[in-house]
């Protein structure tokens, strides 16, 4: 769930908590992917490698193993973790989505 989906999910919870929202189309489940999301944003960012990513994609990770740590960014392919050469990597702890592109600058 992307960080928009969340903010719209919780959004319309909120207005229709309030009486303000008519008929609330989202379920449970969808709630407490937005709350996690949302959780998420105000921590620090690093999400625990068992929880699997929703999007397949590139992601930066943290590493760990009896001889080395680090950073890395690695693609999702929805069930693996592939580097740069294609090799699976399996000693991820964490795992985090890459930022946004930086804006142009306004004239």
């Amino acid at each position: 769930m992307t960080k928009d989906e969340a903010r719209e999910i919780l959004d319309r919870f909120n207005a229709w908590r309030k009486g303000w929202g008519g008929d609330f189309p989202y379920d449970a489940k969808q709630i407490t992917q937005a709350i996690d999301c949302a959780i998420q944003a105000l921590g620090d960012g690093w999400i625990d490698v068992d929880v699997i990513p929703s999007e397949t994609n590139y992601y930066t990770v943290y590493y760990m193993n009896q001889m080395d740590s680090g950073y890395r960014i690695v693609f999702f392919n929805g069930s693996r973790w592939i580097d740069e050469y294609g090799h699976e990597i399996t000693d991820i702890t964490n795992y985090q989505p890459l930022p946004s592109p930086p804006k142009p600058k306004q004239p």
